[in-house]
């Protein structure tokens, strides 16, 4: 069972297209260890979040990224190939 409730749907319960299995929600943050595990190991579904202001924080971290690399502006971690995120 997924401990962390913000991962849960907002009543607690798991959603129907889980068919019941344990889902991992991604949030950009919070994310933990034994969530990769849940994944990894016991195959648990991953999904995104709903959250209108979550969804705007990927969008704009998507069309930051889109907008460097259409300009060839180099990014550590993401155009370079070093850093965490390479």
């Amino acid at each position: 069972m997924i401990r962390d409730s913000a991962r849960m749907q907002p009543n607690g319960e798991k959603p129907p297209e889980s068919g019941g299995q344990a889902v991992v929600y991604v949030r950009g943050e919070g994310l933990a260890i034994d969530d990769l595990y849940r994944v990894a190991a016991q195959g648990a579904q991953v999904a995104l979040s709903a959250d209108a202001a979550i969804l705007g924080r990927m969008q704009a971290s998507h069309d930051y990224v889109m907008t460097a690399v259409a300009a060839n502006q180099p990014i550590y971690g993401i155009t370079t190939l070093f850093g965490g995120m390479s």
